[in-house]
Parts: C-alpha cells; sequence; structure tokens
C-alpha cells in the first residue's frame, strides 16, 4: 500500500508574484486532510508515470542531499522555491499549492516528491453588510482546489537510492513555445513514452506507411488497434514484432519501414505494469464512423471472423459492410 509519511504545504501564487512557505508539517490525521490525500494516492495509481534519469540534473541532487542533511522541512522551502522560479516565466501556468512529501510506493522505495495541486476558481457567495444590512453577493473563489476524484496534472516522485524519477506534467507556455514544464522546462530531461504516447507513435507511423503504400486507412487503424489489444492482453505490453506482422502481413518493405520509425523514436515496447485493464477496454471494441452518419461498434474479437461481419470493396470505389448470421437485434433506446 502506498503512503505518504509526511507532507508540507507551500503556497504559489501567480498573480501576486509571491511563494508563501509554510514552517510546520501538515497534520494528516485532520480528517479533511487525510480524505484529501488519500484521494490524491489512488489518482497516482489511475495516472501513466513517465519515467526518467535525474542524475545529470545538479538541482535534484542537490535537493536529496539536502533532504539527507537538513530533512523534509529545509529541503522543502528549498524545493518550492525551484519550482516557483521554474514557473515565473510563464504566460499561462496557474497558481497552486506544492505538497511535499516523503513517499514509501507498495514496494517499499523511499521516495521524496511534490504534487502541485493547481487552483481550479470557482463560484460561492460571500455576506457583506451595507447600510446595517446583510446582502448576499456571488464571487469567485480562485484557490479551490480540484475534486478528489480529479487525476493529479503534476506531481514528481524521486527514488531517493537511485534517483529515477516518475513524472505527472502539463504543457505550458513559456517565452510563446508550449513546453512541458517539469521534463523539458525544469528538469531538462529526456523522459520514457508512457504506454498512451507510444500507441499514439504506433498509430501515426502505421498511418504514414500506409498512405505511402495506398493501403485503406480503416484497415490499417483496424488491423493496428487489434493488434495492439491482442499484444497487451496476451504480451502485456506493446510488441511491435506482433504488430507489423499483423498489419503488414507479407509487405517487408512496409514492416521494415515501421520498425525504422520505431529504432528512431524513444519507442520502448516494455511491460504495461498498471492500468492493463484500462488499455484492453480502451482497445477491445472497433469503433466506425460512416460518411452517412452510421456508427459501428464491433468487439474485436468478431472483427475479422468473416462469418459474422465483412467489408466487400465495390468496384466503383464504394464499401459495403455486411453483418451477418445474427439471431436477434435488440434496441438499446
Amino acid at each position: 500500500m502506498q503512503a505518504i509519511k509526511r507532507g508540507i504545504l507551500h503556497v504559489i501564487d501567480r498573480e501576486s508574484g509571491r511563494l508563501v512557505c509554510s514552517d510546520e508539517l501538515l497534520d494528516f490525521k485532520e480528517y479533511a486532510v487525510k480524505q484529501y490525500i488519500d484521494a490524491a494516492l489512488d489518482q497516482i495509481d489511475k495516472t501513466e508515470l513517465k519515467k526518467a534519469e535525474g542524475v545529470q540534473n545538479l538541482e535534484l541532487s542537490g535537493l536529496v542531499e539536502l533532504y539527507k542533511g537538513e530533512g523534509l522541512i529545509n529541503m522543502s522551502h528549498e524545493m518550492a522555491q525551484w519550482v516557483f522560479e521554474g514557473l515565473a516565466i510563464s504566460e499561462d501556468a496557474p497558481s497552486g499549492d506544492v505538497l511535499v512529501f516523503e513517499f514509501e510506493d507498495d514496494k517499499e522505495v523511499q521516495k521524496i516528491g511534490f504534487i502541485k495541486f493547481n487552483y481550479k476558481p470557482n463560484f460561492s457567495h460571500a455576506f457583506v453588510t451595507e447600510d446595517n444590512k446583510m446582502k448576499a453577493n456571488i464571487v469567485i473563489n480562485k484557490t479551490n482546489y480540484p475534486s478528489k476524484s480529479k487525476v493529479i496534472e503534476e506531481m514528481l516522485l524521486i527514488n531517493l537510492k537511485t534517483l529515477e524519477l516518475e513524472i505527472v506534467e502539463k504543457q505550458y507556455k513559456f517565452e510563446g513555445e508550449k513546453r512541458l514544464f517539469l521534463s523539458e522546462h525544469l528538469l531538462q530531461l529526456d523522459t520514457e513514452l508512457t504506454p498512451t504516447n507510444e500507441i499514439k507513435l504506433i498509430k501515426n507511423i502505421v498511418k504514414n506507411i500506409s498512405t505511402k503504400y495506398n493501403e485503406e486507412l480503416y484497415v490499417s487503424m483496424s488491423r493496428t488497434q487489434q493488434a495492439l489489444f491482442m499484444s497487451i492482453e496476451e504480451d502485456g505490453e506493446i510488441n511491435s514484432e506482433r504488430i507489423s506482422d499483423y498489419v503488414f502481413k507479407d509487405n517487408e518493405s512496409a514492416k521494415n519501414e515501421f520498425h525504422e520509425y520505431l529504432d528512431a523514436s524513444k519507442f520502448k515496447g516494455e511491460l504495461i505494469s498498471k492500468n492493463v485493464e484500462k488499455y484492453e477496454n480502451k482497445l477491445s471494441k472497433q469503433k466506425f464512423k460512416l460518411m452517412n452518419g452510421i456508427e459501428l461498434n464491433i468487439p474485436g474479437v468478431i472483427f475479422e471472423n468473416s462469418e459474422m461481419v465483412e467489408f466487400i470493396n465495390n468496384p466503383d470505389g464504394t464499401i459495403n459492410i455486411l453483418i451477418k448470421n445474427l439471431d436477434h437485434i435488440e434496441s438499446k433506446f
């Protein structure tokens, strides 16, 4: 079970250009605090974490040494200042509170890190007294936290032993250019692709190669989705060999190009250790939107069963979709 041992909260107020640092630790026994932090921990399990090596970053190494020498509170002040200064020149980064903490993952690995709770402005009421009369006004509260169910937007975890990093991040504008705040702007490190990023990369590569070889895109994309589903379900990873064989079949030139593109990228196809079911559910059904407005949702297990579904290319370039051998039809109204 993952657990935050101790933590301290600091305020980054970008509107006033101020960093306000706490000198005391949060009381995790307080009900509201515990409830919100427990919800944040639950979200970590649902969040895709990018990985990177932090040994080359002197700021990061210095923070770890400061933590080991002077403890969490002093280190947290430096970490909050580091984040605050990194955000200073952004044109659109939001204000928020930074929770700096000691963390132990489910394998009992000791880490330190921070979560930035970006403010979500919301409307509320406020009472004022005018001429001895009470009046209720609608006001905007600019310092609301995200809801407990909201996925964490920005987080950094640092393995105290190896300096391996786990990152969740957002893009902000710096000097007119959109950049990932943590990995690109603050840390200036390369990160590994998340499974979602690897899936997007594969889709784009297949699309480019299919266009080059005049393949029907709906066929290539459907085969890619099915290959990804089978790879994750059966191998627990994104297996590039299985995908190229399934999508391009006997086209060796297309296969070679596919692997050349992947080799030139940061693709690794490592084991998917968490949220496997999420990817399976997302990839298990083939969805098609036809030119006449009809939408089809076909389970992957029957997509290539010609006894149940058949795509027929007509001489005039149109396509017929034949759905066969139905025992009954049920309305989902």
